[in-house]
């Protein structure tokens, strides 16, 4: 199975067995394999790739590799494709210099070889399979020749069997051979898909099963014979097909026609592909769709199949670009919206359809080896220059961003080629890929699979797609995914899972989503790159979205719309930090001014800091809220960070302090209750006292309770008669609550009235020297200093109740014997 680098173990009634050999170099490595055969308990592979003769043992255990670069007189490596041992010499075909050659097996010596390119007798056009008769003579199959040319077992010429053409007994395009036990030898066209049988060196007939009509293939390319059966394997169907003989004379054969025309045509090099031009012909043989044979698929296959050049992993496998042959289907014609017209160096035929021959042509004169994009092709032979991807745009302007070209400016609706991926001359310099891995070149995995870079070593249509044996209809390189491709180059932005995701402090990509949701019109249950991002057609002046930039907030809403909010009031309902609003006045967030409150203030996607939630900022210390909450990391290393004082104590969400952090341990930017307040994220424990309190004293309660997070500060009296007092006090000094839990400058006395939670201050002597690599001292706080308001309680609303016993009622709030003292002013 040589597209898969691997030989596949079947029983004799097809069922898979096992398997042996994989893609490399190393031992028990095959490298796009051509040929194999069996002798004395022993595979011969030919490892064409590798340019050696692999050895195995019958289950698959590697033996040893024969290489066969020491029998090269000329550039060009050896390129085996064909195999047959006998007498402990290995006889093999060299496709790429067309001869056949001898190794022996016990001493090893350097290969002689014989032959070269020609038409004259030893010489061959692309030798290919090999098969030995009875007599031990060698029957190399000669491809373009359309011959089977046969030597003695000392490389000696003897004699030629058929010749080139179409008429019966003739060869086209031959490449299986085998011999039955009784003599007959079998010879398969693998372009007329035919098998021809030969007798003592005469046409007998074609193979058929009923003896009337000849038996058609699709591409047969392999023959064996073994016990009285025959197998075909017929490359293009991938498949391998079993027949079996009944007798010499019945049952395979169709009898042959005995109107043969032998006259040799004087332009056999142009009938090797214009199979309309050669004698005999009808107009409706072979033809595909409505192509002339010269261009259709199986013309080209006929020879890219590995007998004359290995396009195995391209054509006959995957997807091809759309053509009269490779239809597209509906649903994906209607998804394309095709702006840009075929160019007229390009000829279409009916239906203005494009066909192999609209690209390639072997006439092009003015286009020479060095012109070709993919060197080890070695094939010019294309319509137009393809050294810099060319071929793609002539036909695909529309899809084209190009960092080098001022006609194909970056406006986010295409991904960029031209990108420079290598070292960039100096900081500066612009179009260059800003990650060293991209500055080393093509990722190797993206190389391997067939990419693509230009002269320069810039991006180009080809590094990501191919025209041939493609991984899905957008034409993406071969085994790669959307996902997996987009994360060959980026792989700072791709995670495995949520996990990786939040440890590179990225957004996730490659889960599956509990529902499925609607992304501009699209159902979407698997998140991957492009449920965000649309590779050539994004919006205009965007990182490639499928929203525009002003309406980032509704690709965002579209799967977290449990976090989203149009409005403060909305936010509030659902719990979440309020979105979508216009600041009084503009913060700077790092580097960056905000004025409006996004999603994007908070997160960045793909550039994250490591280990949050795609965060821009790290936020366990409370740096990420103090931008805009200025002052309150002040709770940082006091009491109040639980971090220090509670550290065993658990979130409604099952985060510990540490996990959460220091605003995260009460505070809850996404998953908060809409009745809980200041987004609050631990649970409540219900209120069992006899005075009233506020909501969000509860806040304070929760922790400051038996058993609470704060046990050792338990708050006891707290309750201030305001039924029959009117208390005016300045907000911004002393606030107080309304009837609705609004700050105001009338109300009742609240824990925030005395108390702000995120100011601590500390004491002398609770300096931290970083040199030293000291801690907070964190010593509990006093009357003076537990997140007090004010120190002093001159000039606020108490005296004007309390007058001299102000100062003592104030420290002592929480005392029950600071309630005694002094007159009750209410009675």
């Amino acid at each position: 199975d040589g597209s898969h680098h691997r030989v596949v173990v079947l029983s004799p009634d097809g069922q898979r067995l096992f398997t042996f050999g994989k893609k490399g170099k190393g031992a028990g490595e095959l490298n796009l394999p051509m040929a194999i055969t069996i002798k004395d308990n022993k595979v011969y592979i030919a490892d064409t790739g590798n340019h050696r003769i692999a050895i195995f043992e019958l289950r698959g255990w590697f033996v040893q590799n024969i290489s066969l670069l020491d029998t090269t007189e000329s550039k060009a490596l050896p390129e085996p494709v064909g195999l047959v041992v006998q007498d402990e010499v290995i006889t093999w075909s060299d496709r790429k210099n067309h001869r056949v050659c001898q190794t022996d097996l016990v001493t090893k010596d350097k290969s002689w070889c014989w032959g070269k390119r020609g038409e004259t007798s030893t010489e061959f056009q692309f030798p290919f399979h090999i098969a030995i008769d009875r007599d031990g003579y060698l029957y190399i199959v000669d491809v373009l020749n359309g011959r089977v040319q046969v030597f003695n077992r000392k490389g000696k010429y003897f004699t030629q069997i058929s010749r080139f053409g179409l008429g019966a007994g003739e060869l086209y395009r031959p490449n299986g051979i085998a011999f039955a036990d009784d003599g007959r030898m079998f010879i398969s066209d693998s372009y007329q898909g035919t098998i021809s049988i030969f007798l003592n060196g005469r046409f007998s007939g074609f193979l058929s099963v009923d003896g009337k009509t000849a038996n058609l293939f699709k591409t047969p390319v392999g023959l064996s014979w073994s016990k009285d059966r025959l197998y075909v394997v017929d490359a293009i169907s991938h498949s391998v097909q079993v027949f079996k003989s009944s007798s010499a004379d019945t049952g395979l054969l169709l009898l042959k026609n005995d109107k043969i025309d032998h006259r040799k045509t004087s332009r056999k090099n142009c009938d090797i592909c214009h199979f309309s031009w050669a004698e005999p012909f009808h107009s409706e043989q072979k033809e595909q769709d409505g192509v002339l044979p010269v261009a259709s698929q199986d013309m080209c296959y006929s020879c890219h199949h590995g007998a004359v050049i290995d396009s195995r992993l391209s054509i006959g496998h995957g997807d091809q670009h759309p053509d009269i042959h490779h239809q597209m289907d509906i649903a994906r014609q209607k998804e394309i919206d095709r702006q840009d017209e075929v160019s007229k160096q390009f000829p279409l035929i009916a239906d203005k359809q494009l066909y192999c021959g609209s690209c390639h042509t072997p006439h092009s004169s003015d286009i020479d080896e060095a012109d070709t994009l993919y060197e080890s092709h070695a094939n010019p032979w294309l319509r137009v220059l393809n050294e810099e991807g060319d071929l793609c745009q002539k036909c695909h302007e529309s899809k084209l961003a190009s960092t080098i070209d001022e006609k194909y400016p970056l406006s986010g609706i295409n991904h960029p080629v031209g990108i420079f991926l290598k070292s960039p001359p100096t900081g500066e310099a612009q179009g260059y890929a800003s990650t060293k891995k991209l500055q080393n070149g093509l990722p190797q995995e993206l190389e391997s699979a067939g990419g693509n870079l230009g002269s320069e070593q810039q991006m180009l249509c080809q590094s990501c797609h191919q025209i041939h044996g493609a991984a899905g209809k957008q034409l993406l390189l071969s085994n790669f995914d959307k996902n997996e491709l987009c994360a060959s180059c980026h792989e700072n932005m791709y995670s495995e899972d949520k996990k990786e995701a939040r440890h590179k402090g990225i957004h996730p990509v490659n889960i599956e989503m509990d529902e499925a949701v609607d992304l501009s019109g699209e159902k979407v249950k698997q998140v991957t790159c492009l449920a965000c991002h649309s590779v050539h057609n994004g919006r205009e002046d965007s990182a490639l979205l499928t929203r525009a930039t002003e309406q980032v907030e509704q690709l965002c809403a579209s799967c977290h719309s449990r976090h989203h909010a149009d409005d403060e009031k909305e936010a509030r309902e659902k719990g979440v930090h309020v979105v979508n609003i216009e600041l009084d006045e503009p913060v700077k967030l790092g580097e960056e001014e905000v004025s409006k409150v996004t999603c994007l203030s908070c997160h960045s996607v793909h550039a994250g800091k490591p280990d949050t939630p795609a965060l821009r900022f790290k936020y366990k210390n409370g740096k990420l809220c103090s931008y805009c909450h200025e002052g309150n990391e002040a709770v940082v290393n006091t009491d109040h960070d639980l971090r220090l004082t509670a550290k065993s104590t658990l979130n409604k969400y099952e985060q510990s302090p540490e996990q959460a952090g220091a605003c995260g341990s009460c505070h809850s930017m996404h998953r908060a209750e809409g009745k809980a307040p200041f987004l609050y994220s631990g649970e409540f424990t219900a209120y069992t006292g006899k005075p009233k309190i506020f909501q969000r004293d509860q806040v304070c309660l929760d922790c400051h309770r038996e058993k609470g997070a704060a046990e050792k500060m338990v708050v006891k009296h707290f309750s201030h008669p305001f039924e029959d007092l009117v208390l005016r006090s300045d907000p911004k000094v002393m606030p107080l609550l309304d009837d609705s839990e609004k700050v105001s400058e009338f109300g009742a006395i609240a824990c925030i009235t005395c108390h702000e939670p995120h100011h601590w201050e500390k004491q002398q002597g609770n300096s931290i020297n970083p040199l030293k690599n000291e801690k907070p001292d964190n010593r509990n706080g006093n009357v003076l200093n537990s997140f007090l308001r004010l120190k002093s309680v001159e000039k606020t609303f108490c005296v004007d109740c309390h007058g001299i016993e102000t100062r003592l009622k104030y420290k002592y709030y929480h005392d029950k014997l600071s309630r005694d003292i002094g007159l009750d002013y209410i009675h």
